[in-house]
């Protein structure tokens, strides 16, 4: 026997699946910016509630330059969504 806790899987708790995920009336969309530059966020986020920011780069340069590159990315989604008053990513 495992001594390792582990966690449910979506199969062993199948009302997660069926729970509303959204509350908002308005209909799901999508933006698409460039992680690596500033232009386009503000545009981007304008009157939106809610960030889900899954980007990543992918392939090509070194691990620290995608590293670099995922974690500006990052900055530049969270700076945005503050500044146009998101509510929450």
């Amino acid at each position: 026997m495992s001594s390792v806790p582990t966690r449910p899987t979506l199969a062993s708790r199948p009302t997660l699946l069926t729970r509303p995920m959204l509350t908002s009336r308005r209909p799901l969309s999508f933006a698409v910016a460039d992680l690596t530059a500033d232009d386009g966020w503000d545009a981007a986020l304008k009157g939106v509630d809610y960030v889900l920011h899954v980007a990543s780069p992918l392939g090509g340069g070194t691990p620290d330059a995608m590293i670099a590159a995922a974690r500006d990315g990052t900055l530049r989604v969270l700076r945005a969504a503050t500044a146009a008053g998101v509510k929450r990513w």
